[in-house]
C-alpha cells in the first residue's frame, strides 16, 4: 500500500489549493485491479489555521489539473494521458479563426 501527502496547486484558471491524502493499493495478481483514492481538503484561512504543518517545508507540493485530457502543463512528470480535450479546443479555434479570415 502506498500513501501520500501533498499540497495540489491547482493549474490556472483555477487557483485553489488542496492538500490531498492519497492511498493507493495494487492489485495482487493484475495491474488493472489496482485501487487508489485520494481525499482532498480545499486550503482557506480556517484551515491554515487549523492545521499548522501546511507551512512545513518537507511537505511536498505539486501543480496539478483537473485530468490529463484538459491538462494544459505540458511539462507534467506525471502525464498519463494525451490533452485530448485541450487538442480539441485548439483544433476548433483554429478552424473558426481559418473561417473569419475567409469572410473577410
Amino acid at each position: 500500500m502506498t500513501k501520500e501527502l501533498q499540497l495540489s496547486q491547482v493549474h490556472k484558471p483555477h487557483a485553489n489549493e488542496y492538500l490531498c491524502l492519497s492511498i493507493a493499493n495494487l492489485g495482487r495478481l493484475d495491474v488493472e485491479e489496482s485501487v487508489s483514492l485520494t481525499i482532498g481538503l480545499m486550503i482557506n484561512d480556517q484551515v491554515r489555521r487549523q492545521i499548522r504543518f501546511l507551512n512545513d517545508s518537507k511537505l511536498p507540493s505539486r501543480i496539478v489539473h483537473t485530468t490529463c485530457e484538459q491538462c494544459s502543463i505540458l511539462d507534467c512528470e506525471a502525464r498519463a494521458a494525451t490533452p485530448k480535450v485541450l487538442e480539441q479546443q485548439n483544433q476548433i479555434q483554429r478552424v473558426q479563426e481559418g473561417a473569419a479570415a475567409l469572410e473577410k
